[in-house]
């Protein structure tokens, strides 16, 4: 399915998940190679995710990991920074789904110093 496509269907059939979404089709299309349209899509999708702090957060982790595959080091650990701040405040436990996006994103910045 081409990505406009896809992206239309998600809205059509379930508006609140559009900017998750787009969120993993950005993760998809870096870790492909094509930096430049997930780039265009992580920064077109934050806007949706704000909202919600956890899901800003998750959204956070998933950039700062489009910003490691697009070798842009100090992005990506702005983005999990930020995210860092909004679990902080939080107070998850360390099972929550933004407490292992975080791991996995600190893992994956201490493998790029």
């Amino acid at each position: 399915i081409p990505l406009r496509k896809a992206l239309d269907l998600c809205e059509q059939t379930n508006p609140k998940a559009i900017g998750a979404f787009s969120c993993i089709l950005a993760v998809i299309l870096a870790m492909e190679g094509d930096l430049h349209q997930a780039n265009t899509l992580i920064e077109d999708s934050e806007a949706c995710i704000q909202v919600e702090p956890d899901e800003h957060g998750k959204f956070l982790c998933k950039k700062g990991m489009v910003k490691l595959l697009s070798n842009q080091p100090k992005a990506a650990l702005e983005a999990f920074n930020e995210a860092q701040q909004i679990a902080d405040k939080l107070q998850l436990n360390k099972n929550s789904e933004l407490e292992k996006a975080l791991s996995k994103l600190k893992m994956q910045l201490g493998k790029h110093n």
